[in-house]
């Protein structure tokens, strides 16, 4: 399985005076906003690993080495399938048509199965002959869950706070400990 980045969330889920206000930064000094952006895609991306959540809308292109049973996309909220690719056992690519499966698009743990009536193709049976391009995120920001929000502030603080601490591999700090706590319940389980 692999999993490659389309399209980027087109902003972050915690705006950067936002950051200012919770680390006590003080703003408009550029490298240091520069550095606090940077702190907050950080933040972003550990939520959205530790939870197997997209925080804001984001294409991927999720490949498999063939189709099985059911799919689980590896990310949620699932806002929809954009296509599904593969090759034939003869190595063509071919585009399956959206007739041919049914997308189960619950936000905790989406599914794609196939249509009633049908079965998935056969693949040429070669590594990533399957892939599967879908559309994850929050489609805006007060969607997004606030504890996952007040995780991220959590850890632009502590990267601000600790920044020579963090070079050197700093042990586990309560705001950590916190953060993933705040984030636990919102973690995708496969069932």
């Amino acid at each position: 399985m692999s999993l490659k980045l389309i399209t980027p969330p087109a902003f972050e889920p915690v705006t950067l005076e936002e950051a200012r206000l919770h680390s006590h930064a003080i703003g408009g000094v550029v490298d240091q906003d520069a550095l606090t952006v940077g702190r907050i895609i950080s933040a972003r991306r550990w939520v959205e690993t530790h939870t197997a959540r997209a925080l804001v809308t984001q294409t991927w292109d999720w490949s498999i080495d063939r189709f099985a049973g059911v799919l689980k996309p590896p990310i949620a909220p699932l806002q929809s399938v954009t296509s599904i690719t593969y090759n034939d056992t003869a190595g063509n690519p071919i585009a399956l048509a959206a007739t041919e499966f049914t997308v189960d698009d619950d936000p905790d743990g989406a599914r794609l199965v196939p249509a009633f009536g049908k079965s998935w193709p056969s693949t040429l049976g070669h590594i990533n002959d399957v892939t599967i391009r879908f559309v994850a995120g929050y489609a805006t920001l007060a969607d997004i869950p606030r504890e996952l929000r007040s995780a991220m502030l959590l850890i632009v603080s502590e990267l601000s706070e600790r920044r020579e601490e963090a070079i050197v591999g700093a042990p586990i700090t309560a705001v950590v400990l916190s953060a993933e706590r705040l984030v636990f319940p919102y973690r995708v389980r496969s069932f």
